[in-house]
Formats: C-alpha cells, structure tokens, sequence
C-alpha cells in the first residue's frame, strides 16, 4: 500500500528471512506499523531476520528504496522435555544397577529429549565423564527435573516415599557422575578401542582392570569410541557390525546388545531401520516382521543384519525394546492410517494377520493381545459413537 507525500508514492515492505531468502510479508503506508511488525515476528520466534524498506515513488516513474530497519535474532532453543518413565522402573539399590541394563533405559526414556539433541545413548552419558559435565553445566534443573519424574513413576507402582526415592537417586547419580570422572583419568593407561577385534580388545581390558569392574570399564572405553560417530543410526550400525565379529563371547555380546538397544529408542534411529512407511499399520506390520525374522522390504542393511541377531538369540535387549515399542504403539489412540481413520477396522485385520506366528499363536503373548484388544475395542467403540450410539459404546469393554 501507497500514499501520496509531496507528490511522492511512499510505502513499506516488510520483508522475513526463511532458509537464506528473504520473503515479502507485508506492505503498509504507515512506518511504525511496518516496524512493529518486525520487532513483533522477531520477538515471538516468528523469523530470525526481518527487514523493513522504504519504498518512494516519484509522478515520472523514478522509485528509491532504502532499508529503514533491519534486525536478527539468535535462534532460541527450546527447552529441554524431561519425560516420566513409560513402563514400570526398577528400584536400583547400587549405582551398578542404574549403569546397567534397566537402569539405563529409565534413563534413556526420562532424558530422550536431551539426548536426541546431542547424538548420545544413555551408555555415553553414564560413562562419559565429559558427557555427565557438558549436562551439569546446562543447569542443574534437567538432572534434578530427571530425578524427581522417576522417583514420583516409581513411587506409584512400588508404594516407596516420593522423598525417600529422590534422596537415594541423588545419591546414585552422585556416585555415577564420580566413577565417570575417576574412569576418566584411569582409562589413559588402557589402550583405546579402534574397532576392531573387539573380543580381544575385551579380553585385553578384562586382564587389565579385573572381571569385577570389566563392564563398565568397557563401555566406558567403547563410549570413547562412539563419540567418533556423529549420528544415533549411524552408531547403532557400528555396534551391529561389532556383533557380527567372530570369537565374542556372551558376556561381551551382552554388553553390546545392551548398547545397541540403548539406541532403539529414538525417532531418527527406528526411521533408519525401518524406512519411511505409509502409516502406522504399515510401520507396525514391518516391526511384527521384523521381529519374527520375516523379509520385509523397504529397511536398511542394517536392519536385516540387526534382525538376524535378534532371530539367532543374541540381542534379546533389543528385542524387548522393539517389542515394548510395538505393544505401546498398538494400545495407543492413535490412528492406524491418520490419512483415513475410518480404515482402522480394516487394518486392525491386517495387523493381525502379520502378529500370527507359524504356530498360530499370536507373537508377543499376553502382552500384545491385550494390547490388540483395546485397538479392538476403540475401534467399536468409535463405529458405535459414529452411528450415535454413545451409551452402548461407553459400555463395551475389552475381550
């Protein structure tokens, strides 16, 4: 818009910055108006630059333009989700129990949000001293934020005092943080991992430190190594590959079995494996495959390299994660195809069909089935709400 000054068109473009160009967002005649504009995008997040020009226009064609205003903003990191446990959590008594297994899918699952955005497994940040330190001086609040969400989800389900929880995992985080440091000054008389011959570089550090503190001396050492991998896929294909080495025994497949599972939790890590799908039903037909050791096509390499140890019964962690992550998929609200929700009933069908094992019995057990029956039982009941038939949807229960 334009208006005549002096026998001069004057107006205001107000231009935002997106992806390195600038986009025209507005026009006005009025100059304030035109740079509160851009204070205000620039203010709420709604663009990290913004400029404001001055457009004149003279009766014989002649235009000038002349910035009047022009800012930028630093991107503004949205804080950090700490999320309360999705499954039961186990008491841990010792600071070995929250490095070990369990322990350290709480943490993955409480601290996933941190996580993701450094690139890290809750392995890295258990035993990485450098990592521990980077999360502390964030602030305090993330930790304690952490600790208070697992307390109060363990209180629930075991009856423990919400107080007395937080006061011993203080004290457990204190004391993992303090062997991470200690382990970070001892590991420069071990000789780090290159990545290869991983069993007898095991071999070699068990010697070296004793078979008591031999795991988490070696996920100590392997957290070195994985910091060199710059994404969560990528480090999930480098411990695959590390189990596919010959000569490893149980206690260190275990022990990488548990690392990779570590990685099985994240968005970006389950889009790698499994490649991009239509809807959920078909992410979730893909998993039953998968976990039954079925072609299915559309995954990485990886994925068939991962399904092969998980069907020869030496991943049995990444197993249960994926299986865990299939269960809660199933029992969730959301849509099998968000395209066409009214399609669930035949995909529900079709889900069924790929959860059937050779034997006939569905896979997973009583916890997929139970699962399946509330997916069955929504579904009725959104049919039944659909026809108004509220009051017979609202009494229909699970199989």
């Amino acid at each position: 818009m334009l208006k005549w000054i002096r026998n001069r068109l004057v107006g205001y473009e107000v231009f935002f910055q997106h992806e390195g160009r600038w986009r025209l967002e507005a026009v006005t005649d009025d100059e304030d108006a035109a740079v509160a504009l851009a204070r205000k995008a620039l203010g709420s997040g709604g663009t990290l630059s913004a400029r404001v020009v001055r457009q004149r226009s003279m009766l014989n064609g002649f235009t000038t333009e002349t910035v009047i205003f022009e800012d930028a903003v630093q991107a503004r990191e949205k804080p950090v989700v700490v999320a309360s446990p999705s499954q039961p959590t186990p008491l841990c008594a010792t600071v070995a129990d929250l490095c070990e297994d369990a322990g350290r899918q709480v943490v993955g699952q409480v601290l996933k949000d941190y996580l993701a955005r450094n690139n890290l497994t809750a392995t890295e940040l258990l035993h990485g001293w450098s990592h521990a330190r980077r999360l502390q001086d964030k602030g305090g609040g993330i930790v304690t934020a952490a600790i208070h969400r697992t307390a109060t989800a363990q209180a629930a389900t075991t009856g423990t005092s919400v107080k007395d929880r937080v006061k011993e995992l203080i004290g457990l985080v204190d004391q993992a943080t303090g062997l991470a440091r200690d382990f970070a000054a001892e590991r420069k008389r071990l000789p780090p991992f290159q990545g290869a011959d991983i069993a007898a570089y095991a071999r070699t550090v068990q010697a070296a430190v004793g078979e008591d503190r031999y795991a988490y001396a070696m996920r100590s050492l392997l957290t070195v190594w994985l910091f060199e991998i710059s994404s969560l896929p990528g480090k999930l294909d480098s411990v695959v590959e590390l189990m596919e080495q010959p000569d490893i025994d149980e206690p260190l497949m275990r022990l990488l079995d548990g690392i990779a599972a570590d990685t099985l939790i994240f968005a970006d890590v389950i889009q790698d494996v499994f490649g991009a799908r239509s809807n959920l039903a078909g992410f979730l037909c893909a998993l039953a495959g998968f976990l039954q050791g079925r072609q299915v096509g559309g995954m990485s390499p990886g994925a068939a390299r991962l399904s092969g140890l998980i069907g020869r019964g030496v991943a049995p962690l990444c197993r249960q994660v994926l299986t865990a992550r299939l269960v809660q998929e199933i029992a969730s609200d959301k849509p099998l195809d968000k395209l066409n929700p009214a399609a669930d009933g035949t995909l529900i069908e079709e889900l069924t069909t790929a959860l059937m094992q050779g034997n006939g019995e569905m896979f997973g057990g009583e916890a997929v089935r139970k699962a399946m029956s509330i997916r069955r039982l929504r579904n009725r009941q959104d049919v039944l709400r659909a026809k108004g038939l509220h009051a017979v949807a609202d009494n229909l229960r699970a199989e």
